[in-house]
């Protein structure tokens, strides 16, 4: 790649507004104030609250949305049976503690329910989606008047395909001139998921570098009271180790199942308490920083997952431009995974979320993962006026207003001229250090 394409992607990536302080505390304070938070990217967000909307600048009015959507709550999904399989083994050969029979017990009756069930969405999910789009038609009714067409996409995975069925029959119930185009396929990756192995974007190259994840390892195991955690459930852990299964596999797994129970429609608390509030802290610390090394701007890591969000970011102004400017459409609504909108998140700055990550620590203070819960949203809102060809835009996450590294206009408002001058040479530097990659493989 040349020298300036380096120049340029570094000075987009850095923060223009003035610094933030790390705020380690307040994310601590978040998860032990709603322990649901320890979920991470199995965190259910209140979806039913009404956020608060700020008013925009006088005389304008919304007339366009663009949203990209992570799907609704879902089941585990080889977690149920991996953990099914160890409770059985350790039972049979008498290494299970009193606490660990207790435990498997109340386990292998759930896991009746939900075996086969491994990522499948739950009514939960469903909801979900049901209630943003109809929060959607109420909060911005001039972008539904008169004859309203909408362009819906997803990803072939069954439980976004029918995440985006929710979201498109609540809207087509509430109005009555609702018309949509939909599709869901592989053929989409380029923009939908461009990080598919499967997609032409994507790029082969190593998830972490070595040294970092040394780092990662060592730091779960001096952060998660791991033998503590491990004795309460079985007497012998040499045994399971020398089966294949360490104990941070173990932990990772029933964290994901106990925490994950959140988005299920049934036996929600059947297994609380099993991870104390610290545990539950310090597990979220580290399965955080597992999606930081590898999806966002951590120094040193040696990743490149983040870059590839430029392709989805490239599609989302080109798509907006074409349809401000033909009238073709008043919605674009796209479908996909946590793994798509995380990255986004880094490569636009949203919140802060694009600071350069420096330490383990600083993974949580500056990238928590309950800010893509089940159900996540980015909705880029368009207001135009009569009085000025400006057009403004605010950006909202999980449906609340979000900031960017740009001057705004009025509170969360901001030009879209702005946005497409700082994020378009972001963008094509992001490209171009992909394709030097990509052609280095070769």
């Amino acid at each position: 790649m040349k020298k300036s394409a380096v120049l340029i992607l570094a000075a987009t990536l850095s923060v223009t507004m003035p610094a933030q302080p790390l705020n380690a505390q307040g994310v601590r304070d978040e998860v032990m104030a709603d322990i649901n938070k320890a979920g991470g990217l199995h965190y259910v967000y209140d979806y039913k609250a009404d956020p608060p909307a700020t008013k925009p600048p006088k005389g304008y009015k919304p007339f366009y949305v663009s949203h990209l959507s992570r799907h609704g709550a879902r089941y585990q999904f080889t977690q149920y049976d991996s953990l099914d399989a160890w409770f059985r083994w350790a039972g049979k050969e008498g290494v299970l503690t009193p606490y660990g029979k207790a435990f498997a017990q109340k386990y292998f009756p759930f896991y009746e329910k939900v075996r086969l069930r491994g990522g499948s969405l739950t009514s939960i999910g469903m909801d979900q989606h049901k209630t943003i789009a109809a929060r959607m038609f109420r909060n911005y009714p001039e972008v539904f008047k008169g004859q309203t067409a909408a362009w819906a996409v997803a990803t072939e995975s069954p439980r976004v395909i029918l995440s985006m069925m929710c979201f498109l029959d609540t809207l087509k119930t509430l109005d009555r001139t609702f018309d949509a185009s939909f599709d869901a396929s592989l053929a989409l990756c380029p923009f939908l998921q461009p990080n598919h192995k499967s997609s032409p974007t994507y790029v082969r190259h190593p998830r972490v570098n070595a040294q970092t994840e040394k780092m990662n390892h060592r730091f779960f195991y001096s952060t998660v009271p791991v033998k503590g955690i491990c004795d309460r459930f079985f007497t012998d852990t040499v045994k399971l180790s020398d089966r294949g299964v360490s104990m941070r596999r173990f932990l990772i797994y029933l964290h994901d199942v106990t925490d994950g129970m959140q988005c299920l429609d049934h036996d929600r608390d059947l297994f609380k308490g099993t991870f104390t509030p610290e545990e539950e802290y310090a597990l979220f610390c580290c399965e955080n920083l597992d999606d930081a090394i590898f999806l966002a701007n951590y120094k040193g890591s040696g990743a490149v997952y983040y870059l590839m969000s430029a392709y989805t970011l490239k599609h989302i102004i080109e798509t907006a431009d074409s349809d401000m400017a033909s009238g073709e459409h008043q919605l674009r609504l796209r479908f996909c995974h946590d793994s798509q909108i995380l990255p986004l998140l880094n490569i636009m700055n949203v919140n802060g979320m694009g600071r350069e990550i420096t330490s383990p620590e600083e993974a949580s203070e500056i990238y928590p993962r309950f800010n893509v819960p089940m159900g996540a949203s980015l909705q880029f809102i368009f207001f135009r006026s009569r009085k000025t060809p400006e057009v403004l835009f605010k950006l909202l996450l999980n449906e609340r207003e979000a900031t960017l590294p740009l001057d705004a206009v009025d509170g969360p408002y901001y030009r879209w001229s702005d946005f497409k001058a700082r994020f378009v040479p972001c963008i094509e530097a992001s490209i171009k250090k992909l394709d030097s990659i990509r052609e280095a493989s070769r």
